[in-house]
């Protein structure tokens, strides 16, 4: 699975603290074709911070954060997300009813300093 059909990470450019300012909607690709996400599906975002630190949350823990609608993943960018500059992987997991992995997809947070007044 993937953001694009050609298989390349999105990179999403952020300022660091940006708080609950961006929601990213996700069209996913499988196998170059667009497929649409099931809305009995649950969806777990995981990401590591420049300084190693792990956060991860999900649409049954998060879903003012996470949910499906229309076919699609949209998903806000909490502030502990870009607490740091730099560099942040994210993985986007989706399973299905029964909790079986029916695919991952990964995206990558650019997160640069805010500016200085």
């Amino acid at each position: 699975m993937s953001l694009t059909d050609s298989l390349i990470p999105s990179y999403i450019h952020v300022k660091q603290y940006d708080n609950l300012t961006r929601r990213i909607k996700c069209v996913v690709y499988n196998g170059g074709v667009l497929e649409e996400i099931d809305s009995d599906s649950s969806v777990e975002v995981s990401c590591t911070l420049p300084s190693g630190n792990a956060l991860v949350y999900t649409t049954e823990d998060n879903s003012d954060l996470l949910y499906i609608s229309d076919g699609c993943i949209y998903f806000i960018i909490p502030s502990a997300m870009t607490s740091e500059v730099g560099r942040v992987p994210v993985d986007v997991t989706l399973t299905d009813g029964d909790a079986a992995r029916l695919g991952l997809f990964s995206l990558v947070l650019s997160v640069s300093p805010t500016s200085k007044e």
